[in-house]
């Protein structure tokens, strides 16, 4: 009995922090949407990479928030033209997502949620570090 009402309540609290979230990223994305980061008065209110400020490298999520931002208005061109590594990193993300409630064990989700996908994604993010600063992309 006592058990039960614990678990009634955490089920209850996590509901609401799921809520919470998803209206959280809603607005943000509302939000998002309306200001443009490279509005020179709305951009100084972004976050700046602090690895192109240290160093002056293009680090692999830089063009991010603007790409992010073509994308809302449905640029795709204009997103890849800030960032090409965001798409593979949003279908990987989404990839995740999707696979993460299988119960079973497919080839797809071992890769995936593996060690062999995440060393792909990592050896594939840190290339494009490489190539983005030799090519000026």
């Amino acid at each position: 009995m006592i058990l039960s009402m614990s678990l009634n309540k955490i089920k209850r609290k996590n509901r609401i922090i799921t809520i919470a979230s998803v209206a959280m990223v809603i607005i943000l994305f509302c939000l998002y949407a309306v200001l443009d980061p490279e509005d020179p008065d709305v951009g100084r209110f972004f976050p700046k990479c602090p690895i192109k400020l240290i160093t002056g490298l293009q680090c692999p999520a830089c063009g991010i928030q603007r790409a992010a931002h073509s994308l809302l208005h449905g640029d795709l061109i204009g997103a890849l033209s800030y960032n090409w590594f965001l798409i593979f990193s949003l279908g990987y993300l989404i990839t995740l997502i999707v696979t993460r409630d299988f119960s079973f064990q497919s080839p797809v989700r071992k890769f995936i949620w593996g060690k062999p996908g995440c060393i792909l994604y990592i050896t594939l993010y840190f290339a494009w570090f490489i190539l983005r600063n030799l090519l000026g992309i």
